[in-house]
């Protein structure tokens, strides 16, 4: 894997993710230790409690990615996409997405999938 240098300051990455057994989370806190090299790197972790009636009802968690200069999702899928829990973080932060509260940011993603 080759490591791509930017210009753009990346002294504050955020790593949000879903993690239900451990192979993701390891996964995240693999990437929190590589970006560390580069700044600040800070796993934000979805928990199962934290979902509400089906929902993610923690808005500040999402605000918190704003002052972010990197932000990289995570989730294990089911059933061809990411799990339900990453799904209810990502509906709820469809505000700060649509007013365009992440733009020019650098941004990646990471996933699990189970092997049949």
């Amino acid at each position: 894997m080759a490591i791509i240098h930017y210009a753009n300051d990346m002294s504050h990455i955020q790593i949000v993710y879903y993690s239900s057994g451990d192979s993701t989370h390891r996964l995240a806190e693999a990437i929190q230790k590589g970006a560390a090299e580069y700044g600040h790197a800070r796993l934000l972790r979805i928990l199962p409690q934290h979902i509400q009636h089906g929902r993610y009802p923690i808005q500040a968690f999402a605000d918190e990615l704003q002052d972010a200069s990197a932000i990289i999702f995570g989730s294990p899928t089911f059933m061809g996409g990411p799990a339900a829990q990453f799904k209810a973080f990502a509906d709820a932060s469809s505000a700060n997405w649509c007013r365009q509260a992440w733009a020019d940011k650098i941004a990646a993603a990471l996933k699990k999938e189970q092997q049949t």
